[in-house]
């Protein structure tokens, strides 16, 4: 009898322990409770700057045994528009980023693929599908979802905004191995109107480890730039951020003149600087800046622990401390939960000429010809009030959208606002001015000068070297 019940509890224990493995194995969740968008937050980083894998969750990095070895990103400049966008619609109404992500940080939907779309939102949203592609194992269709978007149909603008991002990504069980491609169409079973190929890329955060430079802080310029013929800008804004301790900079190109590439031409030799073409092509505003931004976070996802967004006339600087290091390091004393937070937004200090005060930076020799003293020691009076435009600093894994003014983070993290007294984000844009102006909402301030001799050498080694 005892024997006959001992068999029965080892039976009934295996047969719990079967349907404890079946619920596990579909929901990805083992106490059932399948919440949307859950993910564990990471407890540290470690020096080289990668979290620790989400408790729970399928690692993109299981889904195979070794990356693609790493070749040239196809965004580089200069790119062919076949290799920057997918258009579905025939008629560029829907058009997807040519490259596709894995996303693994959400235990309770397992890894899946994240593509980027911008759509013509006067136009209905088609309905979508991706055929997964495999090396060595037969394809799967799964249906996309629109997930998450990014701006918003605004027409009351001189350019409107009409393209908005949208944010794609698959719903169902990827395979074990790693998928190598997408196709897209809206047959349901993928059988045709198949795009051409889309390549995933390898951001998981054990595999980017081995194919991907990881870098501490990465900053994004927030728009495609378009319009612009000084090369100096440019220059300026690489330099500063140097200074600053940033070791990888991401900017991306819509319409600007081919002296701007030639001129960071040394930053990106020496994998400081990425150029990566945009051109949308579209009538829309800031040619689809919303898309930028997204596409800048899932560059960066498990490849920086910080990245910043802005634009090419601020930078974020703190009037304590010299480096970003500095002010992160004092950040995560006064914070005991800092490994949560997840993004910090930043107040805009604007900044103007100083006419009344003696050129301090005219002791500088000549650069060379038609180089200047960089604007952000010309102008050195800031204004005494914050601007309400904020920018936004994240960390990519613990943050769910970015946006123009700020982002969300993922369920668990929190954001923070930080004071401009201590941190702001200096904001240089051209106004008009003159000798006789008085900006009565400003006062001098030399917080720049410590940036100043570093910079101007390495500016004037750049610009005069390619004259």
């Amino acid at each position: 009898m005892q024997r006959t019940t001992r068999v029965l509890v080892v039976v009934a224990v295996s047969f719990l322990f079967l349907i404890g493995g079946y619920w596990f194995l579909f929901t990805g969740d083992p106490v059932g409770r399948n919440k949307e968008n859950t993910f564990s937050l990471p407890s540290t980083f470690t020096p080289s700057g990668q979290t620790e894998a989400p408790s729970g969750s399928t690692s993109a990095a299981t889904l195979g045994n070794e990356p693609p070895q790493s070749v040239p990103h196809p965004f580089t400049h200069p790119a062919n528009r076949k290799d920057l966008w997918v258009d579905v619609s025939q008629n560029e109404d829907t058009l997807i980023r040519r490259m596709a992500y894995i996303d693994d940080r959400f235990p309770s939907d397992g890894p899946f693929l994240v593509l980027i779309l911008m759509h013509n939102e006067k136009k209905k949203k088609p309905s979508l599908f991706a055929k997964i592609n495999y090396k060595d194992i037969p394809s799967i269709c799964l249906p996309l979802e629109y997930w998450l978007q990014s701006g918003h149909l605004d027409l009351n603008h001189n350019l409107p905004e009409v393209y908005v991002n949208r944010v794609l990504r698959t719903k169902g069980q990827l395979r074990d191995e790693a998928p190598s491609s997408v196709q897209v169409t809206s047959d349901h079973k993928c059988n045709s109107g198949l795009s051409v190929s889309i390549p995933v890329r390898w951001n998981s955060r054990e595999v980017s480890s081995k194919s991907v430079q990881r870098v501490k802080y990465g900053v994004c310029i927030h728009k495609a730039l378009f319009g612009i013929s000084d090369p100096q800008m440019l220059v300026d804004w690489v330099e500063i951020h140097k200074a600053l301790g940033i070791q990888k900079m991401l900017v991306y190109l819509e319409n600007v003149s081919e002296s701007i590439p030639e001129a960071v031409g040394r930053y990106v030799r020496d994998g400081t600087l990425d150029l990566f073409d945009w051109h949308l092509n579209k009538r829309t505003r800031d040619f689809g800046q919303s898309g930028v931004m997204t596409e800048c976070h899932y560059h960066f996802l498990y490849n920086a622990e910080y990245v910043a967004t802005y634009d090419l006339d601020e930078i974020v600087i703190s009037s304590e401390h010299k480096t970003w290091d500095d002010m992160f390091n004092e950040l995560s004393k006064k914070h005991s939960d800092f490994n949560k937070i997840g993004t910090f937004l930043l107040y805009g200090l604007r900044w103007h000429t100083n006419f009344n005060e003696s050129q301090h930076f005219s002791g500088h020799e000549k650069l060379c010809p038609k180089v200047k003293i960089p604007f952000y020691f010309k102008k050195t009076l800031r204004e005494n009030k914050a601007w309400d435009h904020p920018k936004v600093i994240i960390k990519p894994v613990l943050t769910r959208l970015v946006q123009v003014h700020g982002a969300n983070t993922v369920r668990g993290a929190r954001g923070i606002k930080l004071p401009s007294e201590s941190v702001a984000c200096h904001h240089y844009r051209g106004e008009k001015e003159g000798k006789d102006h008085v900006w009565e909402n400003a006062h001098f301030s030399d917080v720049m000068k410590k940036y100043e001799e570093l910079v101007v050498k390495e500016v004037k080694k750049t610009m005069c070297s390619s004259q």
